[in-house]
Protein backbone atom coordinates (compact mmCIF):
# COMPACT_ATOMS: atom_id res chain seq x y z
CA UNK A 1 0.00 0.00 0.00
CA UNK A 2 2.90 2.40 0.72
CA UNK A 3 4.20 1.99 -2.84
CA UNK A 4 0.71 2.54 -4.25
CA UNK A 5 0.31 5.83 -2.36
CA UNK A 6 3.76 7.07 -3.46
CA UNK A 7 3.09 6.33 -7.12
CA UNK A 8 -0.37 7.90 -7.07
CA UNK A 9 0.97 11.09 -5.50
CA UNK A 10 3.95 11.26 -7.88
CA UNK A 11 1.89 10.84 -11.03
CA UNK A 12 -0.70 13.32 -9.77
CA UNK A 13 1.96 16.02 -9.35
CA UNK A 14 3.57 15.18 -12.69
CA UNK A 15 0.39 15.04 -14.78
CA UNK A 16 0.47 18.47 -16.40
CA UNK A 17 -1.95 18.60 -19.31
CA UNK A 18 -3.20 22.01 -20.39
CA UNK A 19 -6.82 22.80 -19.49
CA UNK A 20 -8.62 24.25 -22.48
CA UNK A 21 -11.96 26.04 -22.30
CA UNK A 22 -13.85 23.93 -24.85
CA UNK A 23 -16.23 21.43 -23.30
CA UNK A 24 -15.29 18.64 -25.70
CA UNK A 25 -11.92 18.41 -23.97
CA UNK A 26 -11.62 15.36 -21.68
CA UNK A 27 -11.45 16.24 -17.96
CA UNK A 28 -7.72 15.52 -17.61
CA UNK A 29 -6.65 17.32 -20.76
CA UNK A 30 -5.74 16.13 -24.23
CA UNK A 31 -4.46 12.66 -23.44
CA UNK A 32 -5.00 9.41 -25.30
CA UNK A 33 -7.07 7.86 -22.53
CA UNK A 34 -9.92 10.28 -23.02
CA UNK A 35 -11.75 10.52 -19.71
CA UNK A 36 -9.37 8.15 -17.88
CA UNK A 37 -7.23 9.66 -15.09
CA UNK A 38 -3.42 9.47 -15.24
CA UNK A 39 -3.11 7.43 -12.04
CA UNK A 40 -5.43 4.80 -10.62
CA UNK A 41 -5.72 1.71 -8.43
CA UNK A 42 -8.23 -1.03 -9.28
CA UNK A 43 -9.07 -4.10 -7.22
CA UNK A 44 -10.96 -7.03 -8.74
CA UNK A 45 -12.56 -9.32 -6.17
CA UNK A 46 -12.05 -13.08 -6.03
CA UNK A 47 -13.73 -15.33 -8.59
CA UNK A 48 -13.12 -18.82 -10.04
CA UNK A 49 -10.85 -19.29 -13.03
CA UNK A 50 -10.63 -22.33 -15.27
CA UNK A 51 -8.63 -23.87 -18.11
CA UNK A 52 -11.25 -25.28 -20.45
CA UNK A 53 -13.51 -27.39 -18.23
CA UNK A 54 -10.87 -27.73 -15.49
CA UNK A 55 -11.44 -25.51 -12.46
CA UNK A 56 -8.15 -24.13 -11.14
CA UNK A 57 -9.33 -22.21 -8.08
CA UNK A 58 -10.08 -18.58 -7.33
CA UNK A 59 -8.18 -15.49 -8.45
CA UNK A 60 -8.29 -11.82 -7.50
CA UNK A 61 -6.48 -8.94 -9.19
CA UNK A 62 -5.01 -5.56 -8.36
CA UNK A 63 -3.89 -3.03 -10.95
CA UNK A 64 -1.81 0.09 -10.33
CA UNK A 65 -1.11 2.52 -13.15
CA UNK A 66 0.74 5.81 -13.40
CA UNK A 67 1.19 7.97 -16.51
CA UNK A 68 2.78 11.29 -17.35
CA UNK A 69 2.82 12.64 -20.89
CA UNK A 70 3.51 16.24 -21.82
CA UNK A 71 4.99 18.48 -24.51
CA UNK A 72 8.79 18.75 -24.44
CA UNK A 73 9.00 20.85 -27.61
CA UNK A 74 6.25 23.24 -28.70
CA UNK A 75 5.62 24.55 -32.19
CA UNK A 76 2.77 26.57 -33.67
CA UNK A 77 0.90 23.57 -35.07
CA UNK A 78 2.37 20.59 -33.23
CA UNK A 79 4.11 19.44 -30.04
CA UNK A 80 6.79 16.83 -29.47
CA UNK A 81 5.75 14.65 -26.53
CA UNK A 82 7.69 12.82 -23.87
CA UNK A 83 6.83 10.98 -20.70
CA UNK A 84 6.74 7.75 -18.75
CA UNK A 85 4.21 4.97 -18.21
CA UNK A 86 4.27 2.57 -15.23
CA UNK A 87 1.89 -0.33 -14.66
CA UNK A 88 1.69 -3.29 -12.32
CA UNK A 89 -0.85 -6.12 -12.34
CA UNK A 90 -0.85 -8.34 -9.26
CA UNK A 91 -2.72 -11.64 -8.96
CA UNK A 92 -3.51 -14.10 -6.19
CA UNK A 93 -2.52 -17.21 -8.10
CA UNK A 94 -4.07 -20.63 -7.41
CA UNK A 95 -1.49 -23.35 -6.75
CA UNK A 96 -0.11 -24.92 -9.97
CA UNK A 97 -2.21 -22.61 -12.18
CA UNK A 98 -0.23 -21.29 -15.20
CA UNK A 99 -0.74 -17.68 -14.13
CA UNK A 100 2.09 -15.23 -13.31
CA UNK A 101 1.96 -13.53 -9.92
CA UNK A 102 2.69 -10.16 -11.50
CA UNK A 103 2.75 -8.54 -14.93
CA UNK A 104 4.48 -5.18 -15.18
CA UNK A 105 5.61 -2.55 -17.64
CA UNK A 106 8.07 0.30 -17.39
CA UNK A 107 8.07 2.35 -20.57
CA UNK A 108 8.99 5.72 -21.94
CA UNK A 109 6.61 7.74 -24.08
CA UNK A 110 7.80 9.39 -27.31
CA UNK A 111 5.35 11.04 -29.65
CA UNK A 112 3.82 14.07 -31.29
CA UNK A 113 0.44 15.77 -31.44
CA UNK A 114 -0.89 18.41 -33.79
CA UNK A 115 -3.94 20.52 -34.57
CA UNK A 116 -4.84 21.96 -37.93
CA UNK A 117 -7.32 24.80 -37.77
CA UNK A 118 -10.34 24.30 -35.54
CA UNK A 119 -11.32 20.95 -37.05
CA UNK A 120 -8.51 18.39 -37.18
CA UNK A 121 -6.22 16.89 -34.57
CA UNK A 122 -3.90 13.89 -34.51
CA UNK A 123 -1.60 12.16 -32.04
CA UNK A 124 0.96 9.37 -32.20
CA UNK A 125 2.89 7.80 -29.34
CA UNK A 126 5.39 4.97 -29.05
CA UNK A 127 5.93 3.32 -25.66
CA UNK A 128 9.31 1.53 -25.76
CA UNK A 129 10.04 -0.40 -22.59
CA UNK A 130 9.96 -3.67 -20.68
CA UNK A 131 6.73 -5.70 -20.61
CA UNK A 132 7.32 -8.71 -18.42
CA UNK A 133 6.63 -10.59 -15.21
CA UNK A 134 9.98 -9.09 -14.08
CA UNK A 135 11.24 -12.48 -12.88
CA UNK A 136 14.29 -12.60 -15.17
CA UNK A 137 14.57 -9.49 -17.31
CA UNK A 138 16.22 -9.75 -20.72
CA UNK A 139 16.13 -8.12 -24.12
CA UNK A 140 13.26 -10.43 -25.07
CA UNK A 141 11.04 -8.46 -22.69
CA UNK A 142 11.51 -5.27 -24.73
CA UNK A 143 8.48 -4.15 -26.72
CA UNK A 144 7.26 -0.96 -28.40
CA UNK A 145 3.47 -0.58 -28.61
CA UNK A 146 2.28 2.35 -30.72
CA UNK A 147 -0.89 4.41 -30.28
CA UNK A 148 -2.38 6.57 -33.05
CA UNK A 149 -5.40 8.84 -32.78
CA UNK A 150 -7.06 11.20 -35.24
CA UNK A 151 -10.26 13.23 -34.86
CA UNK A 152 -12.43 15.72 -36.74
CA UNK A 153 -14.53 18.33 -34.95
CA UNK A 154 -17.89 18.49 -36.70
CA UNK A 155 -19.10 21.40 -34.56
CA UNK A 156 -18.81 22.69 -30.99
CA UNK A 157 -20.85 19.75 -29.71
CA UNK A 158 -19.53 16.82 -31.72
CA UNK A 159 -16.14 15.29 -32.50
CA UNK A 160 -15.58 11.98 -34.31
CA UNK A 161 -12.40 10.04 -34.93
CA UNK A 162 -10.49 6.79 -34.76
CA UNK A 163 -7.90 5.28 -32.42
CA UNK A 164 -5.50 2.53 -33.43
CA UNK A 165 -3.13 0.44 -31.34
CA UNK A 166 -0.22 -1.65 -32.61
CA UNK A 167 1.35 -4.13 -30.18
CA UNK A 168 3.88 -6.67 -31.52
CA UNK A 169 3.44 -8.87 -28.42
CA UNK A 170 -0.34 -9.15 -28.73
CA UNK A 171 -2.22 -11.88 -30.58
CA UNK A 172 -4.15 -9.26 -32.58
CA UNK A 173 -1.25 -6.99 -33.40
CA UNK A 174 -3.39 -4.20 -34.87
CA UNK A 175 -6.64 -2.98 -33.28
CA UNK A 176 -8.61 0.08 -34.42
CA UNK A 177 -11.78 1.51 -32.88
CA UNK A 178 -13.96 4.54 -33.71
CA UNK A 179 -14.45 7.37 -31.23
CA UNK A 180 -17.12 9.98 -30.53
CA UNK A 181 -17.35 12.92 -28.14
CA UNK A 182 -20.85 14.38 -28.10
CA UNK A 183 -22.28 17.13 -25.91
CA UNK A 184 -25.90 16.02 -25.81
CA UNK A 185 -26.92 18.96 -23.60
CA UNK A 186 -25.55 21.20 -20.87
CA UNK A 187 -25.85 18.25 -18.46
CA UNK A 188 -25.11 15.15 -20.56
CA UNK A 189 -22.02 14.10 -22.51
CA UNK A 190 -21.02 10.95 -24.38
CA UNK A 191 -17.32 9.96 -24.39
CA UNK A 192 -17.29 6.86 -26.60
CA UNK A 193 -13.53 6.35 -26.86
CA UNK A 194 -11.76 3.05 -26.30
CA UNK A 195 -10.67 1.83 -23.78
CA UNK A 196 -13.13 3.72 -21.55
CA UNK A 197 -16.42 4.56 -23.28
CA UNK A 198 -18.91 6.21 -20.97
CA UNK A 199 -21.77 8.65 -20.54
CA UNK A 200 -21.43 11.56 -18.13
CA UNK A 201 -23.95 13.60 -16.15
CA UNK A 202 -22.83 16.96 -14.72
CA UNK A 203 -24.39 17.08 -11.28
CA UNK A 204 -22.91 20.48 -10.38
CA UNK A 205 -19.74 22.54 -10.85
CA UNK A 206 -17.68 20.09 -8.78
CA UNK A 207 -19.25 16.67 -9.30
CA UNK A 208 -19.76 14.61 -12.46
CA UNK A 209 -21.42 11.21 -12.43
CA UNK A 210 -20.56 8.64 -15.09
CA UNK A 211 -21.29 5.11 -16.22
CA UNK A 212 -19.92 2.85 -18.91
CA UNK A 213 -17.32 0.24 -19.68
CA UNK A 214 -13.57 -0.13 -19.66
CA UNK A 215 -11.01 -2.57 -21.01
CA UNK A 216 -7.72 -3.10 -19.22
CA UNK A 217 -4.78 -5.44 -19.48
CA UNK A 218 -1.87 -5.77 -21.88
CA UNK A 219 0.65 -8.13 -23.42
CA UNK A 220 3.77 -9.33 -21.62
CA UNK A 221 6.48 -12.00 -21.71
CA UNK A 222 6.86 -14.46 -18.83
CA UNK A 223 10.11 -15.82 -17.40
CA UNK A 224 12.24 -18.43 -19.15
CA UNK A 225 11.49 -20.95 -16.37
CA UNK A 226 7.84 -19.97 -15.88
CA UNK A 227 6.32 -23.07 -17.46
CA UNK A 228 8.92 -25.56 -16.20
CA UNK A 229 8.13 -24.65 -12.60
CA UNK A 230 4.47 -25.57 -13.26
CA UNK A 231 5.05 -28.72 -15.28
CA UNK A 232 4.30 -26.88 -18.54
CA UNK A 233 7.72 -26.26 -20.13
CA UNK A 234 6.13 -25.15 -23.42
CA UNK A 235 5.15 -21.92 -21.64
CA UNK A 236 8.74 -20.96 -20.85
CA UNK A 237 9.42 -17.41 -22.05
CA UNK A 238 6.06 -17.17 -23.83
CA UNK A 239 3.98 -14.06 -24.45
CA UNK A 240 0.72 -13.73 -22.55
CA UNK A 241 -2.24 -11.42 -23.23
CA UNK A 242 -4.22 -10.38 -20.14
CA UNK A 243 -7.63 -8.73 -20.40
CA UNK A 244 -10.29 -7.42 -18.05
CA UNK A 245 -13.59 -6.11 -19.42
CA UNK A 246 -15.54 -4.06 -16.87
CA UNK A 247 -18.78 -2.11 -16.60
CA UNK A 248 -19.59 0.24 -13.76
CA UNK A 249 -20.61 3.62 -12.43
CA UNK A 250 -18.74 6.30 -10.55
CA UNK A 251 -18.24 9.93 -9.61
CA UNK A 252 -15.54 12.48 -10.46
CA UNK A 253 -15.00 15.29 -7.95
CA UNK A 254 -12.96 18.50 -7.90
CA UNK A 255 -11.20 17.96 -4.58
CA UNK A 256 -8.79 20.89 -4.86
CA UNK A 257 -7.78 23.51 -7.43
CA UNK A 258 -6.73 21.65 -10.61
CA UNK A 259 -7.11 18.25 -8.93
CA UNK A 260 -9.76 15.65 -9.70
CA UNK A 261 -10.48 12.40 -7.87
CA UNK A 262 -12.69 9.48 -8.86
CA UNK A 263 -14.28 6.49 -7.24
CA UNK A 264 -15.97 3.83 -9.34
CA UNK A 265 -17.23 0.30 -9.01
CA UNK A 266 -19.04 -2.36 -10.93
CA UNK A 267 -18.56 -5.80 -12.43
CA UNK A 268 -15.68 -7.53 -14.22
CA UNK A 269 -17.40 -9.45 -17.02
CA UNK A 270 -14.29 -11.05 -18.51
CA UNK A 271 -10.94 -11.88 -16.89
CA UNK A 272 -8.69 -13.78 -19.26
CA UNK A 273 -5.10 -14.96 -19.73
CA UNK A 274 -4.17 -16.09 -23.24
CA UNK A 275 -0.88 -17.71 -24.22
CA UNK A 276 -1.80 -17.28 -27.86
CA UNK A 277 1.29 -18.91 -29.35
CA UNK A 278 0.48 -22.10 -27.40
CA UNK A 279 -3.30 -21.91 -27.86
CA UNK A 280 -3.86 -21.94 -24.09
CA UNK A 281 -6.55 -19.70 -22.57
CA UNK A 282 -7.65 -19.33 -18.95
CA UNK A 283 -11.08 -17.79 -18.34
CA UNK A 284 -12.25 -16.21 -15.10
CA UNK A 285 -15.83 -15.84 -13.88
CA UNK A 286 -17.40 -12.46 -13.22
CA UNK A 287 -16.51 -10.50 -10.09
CA UNK A 288 -17.08 -7.07 -8.54
CA UNK A 289 -14.39 -4.39 -8.78
CA UNK A 290 -13.66 -1.03 -7.21
CA UNK A 291 -11.39 1.72 -8.53
CA UNK A 292 -9.79 4.81 -7.02
CA UNK A 293 -8.22 7.43 -9.27
CA UNK A 294 -6.66 10.86 -9.06
CA UNK A 295 -5.23 13.34 -11.51
CA UNK A 296 -3.98 16.91 -11.74
CA UNK A 297 -5.15 19.32 -14.45
CA UNK A 298 -3.29 22.51 -15.37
Amino acid sequence: MKHIIILLVATTIASANVRRPDRLRPPYGANRYGSAPPSSFTYGFSAPISLGTTALGDIESAELGGLWVGPVVRRDSFDILGGISLRRLQFSTPIAAPIPNTLQSVAGVIGAQGRWGDKWRARIEALPGLYSDFSDLSGDDFNTPVLIEGAYRVNDSLEVGIRANVDPFRNNTFVATPGVSWLISDLWKLELWFPRPQIEYILNDRVTLFGGGSVSGGSFRVAENFGAALGRPTLNGEKVDYREVRAGIGARVDIAPNTLAEIAGGWVFDRRFEFHERNLTLNGDGAPYIQFSIGAVF
